[in-house]
């Protein structure tokens, strides 16, 4: 099920992901297809002026966190999330990446948890959303 953590507010419909269906949906199941970039625009209103902000990425797999590989976790940068940091309190900002999903991955359904973290590794964003691998 879609859900949201972390100091940001976020609006979960707001969100949108490659292969996810609706986006007034946030039960929705999202199809990853193996050997292509799913693409993800998350916007969100930081609660605190993040001098970091990091991305990490992982699959839970029988309650077991598995770290997914990321390009650049680095949100700050234009390939890593385009943030422009720090970030400015109280106005809505749009973090846009893209994970590479590779064709080496078992097919298999499991839940992706996908976190911005600040420089003290505290989340401003914390989202887990379905994901079929295919």
């Amino acid at each position: 099920s879609g859900s949201g953590k972390g100091s940001a507010q976020i609006d979960l419909t707001a969100i949108n992901i490659t292969g996810c269906g609706p986006p007034d949906r946030p039960q929705r199941n999202c199809l990853f297809q193996k050997g292509t970039n799913a693409q993800m625009t998350l916007p969100f209103i930081p609660a605190g002026p993040s001098s970091v902000v990091r991305t990490k990425v992982h699959g839970i797999l029988a309650g077991i966190p598995i770290p997914f590989p990321l390009p650049n976790e680095d949100g700050c940068s234009p390939a890593g999330g385009g943030l422009t940091c720090p970030l400015t309190p109280n106005q809505l900002v749009t973090y846009q990446t893209q994970l590479p999903v590779s064709k080496n991955y078992p097919s298999l359904s499991l839940k992706v948890r996908w976190q911005l973290e600040d420089e003290n590794k505290r989340d401003i964003v914390c989202i887990e959303f379905p994901v079929q691998l295919r």
